[in-house]
């Protein structure tokens, strides 16, 4: 089986047609048609059939390339990787992280560090927790930035203890409430789980923050614990529930970074203990590359400006100067 031909099998999935794939392949079409029919010799049955409209991936056809789909983008990442890099001077990153402010800083810093060079290859990927270790254990990213709570936390480690991902702890923080500066809770200097209750809580689908939050998957509604819940996947849309409505969000304080208007007020929450570790992972077996030791060094430096507010005092707080004021982050 020639990998070369899986990957050509996948083109022709994804754009439902010889001709297409094989232009996109820079390949001729009676060529692309002798490697898929090799390919299906080798498997014992036919990947596609012809319709009026195209090509589709027969029953069989459909799992193969469900599965071929995870292996081509390893082969690709190792093409990248070992290859490509190889012959080039490549500035190379790929980093696997949950949505924060800090991985736009890192992006900023890096690119700025590197945006003379010739060739610059930065990928960053924002995903949930579990997705980023997948990526990281299947080598899709090279490096992860996840936040772990109390909750989770022994989960997470035994997860990649088990595939041989190194757990770097970088720092902790406490969970706050985010509210509006209109709101009738902004100027409390700290509030408590039950003073939340009568809002609506806003919440990023699939939250760093979810153990806490009782839940914000989108199935993860439960009336006896919240009355009324909103689930967003989007920044710039709780952004605006947060300024225009009475919702509050639970996240981190690193309104530090986001100078510039005072639109969210940052207020810690009395009874809730729950810490929020910062880690970043990275195969036992791979050995940091310049660019990524400096990625490290670059997250522990950002970190180390935050600050928690004093007793509630600086709880009112900017959110952004690095999208235009529309986004709301941990």
């Amino acid at each position: 089986m020639n990998i070369h031909h899986i990957h050509y099998a996948i083109e022709i999935a994804h754009y439902g047609s010889f001709n297409k794939a094989a232009a996109n392949l820079f390949i001729s079409q009676p060529s692309l048609s002798r490697a898929i029919k090799e390919l299906e010799n080798d498997l014992g049955f036919e990947l596609f059939i012809r319709t009026p409209n195209g090509v589709l991936p027969t029953h069989q056809g459909q799992e193969f390339l469900r599965r071929a789909r995870h292996l081509n983008e390893q082969y690709i990442a190792l093409q990248e990787q070992y290859v490509i890099n190889n012959r080039f001077p490549v500035v190379q990153l790929s980093l696997a992280a949950f949505r924060c402010v800090i991985v736009e800083y890192l992006l900023i810093n890096l690119y700025n560090r590197y945006k003379d060079r010739e060739y610059l290859n930065l990928c960053v990927c924002e995903e949930r927790m579990e997705k980023i270790i997948d990526h990281v254990f299947d080598g899709l990213y090279t490096v992860g930035l996840i936040l772990v709570s109390e909750e989770n936390r022994d989960i997470f480690y035994q997860k990649c203890v088990s595939r041989d991902i190194c757990w770097t702890p970088i720092s902790d923080f406490s969970a706050y409430a985010q509210v509006g500066r209109d709101h009738p809770l902004a100027e409390n200097t700290s509030v408590s789980l039950e003073e939340l209750l009568p809002y609506p809580r806003a919440t990023m689908a699939q939250d760093a923050m979810e153990p806490t939050l009782y839940g914000s998957h989108v199935h993860g509604y439960n009336p006896n614990n919240l009355k009324s819940r909103i689930v967003v996947n989007d920044k710039s849309t709780m952004y605006a529930l947060l300024t225009n409505t009475d919702a509050y969000y639970i996240g981190l304080d690193l309104s530090n970074l986001r100078r510039g208007n005072r639109d969210v007020c940052y207020i810690p929450i009395r009874d809730l203990n729950n810490s929020y570790s910062l880690i970043f992972l990275h195969l036992q077996q791979h050995n940091l590359t310049t660019v990524e030791q400096e990625l490290l060094e670059d997250i522990r430096n950002i970190v180390s400006t935050t600050r928690e507010p004093a007793d509630g005092a600086e709880h009112a707080a900017s959110l952004n100067d690095v999208q235009d004021n529309q986004t709301i982050e941990h």
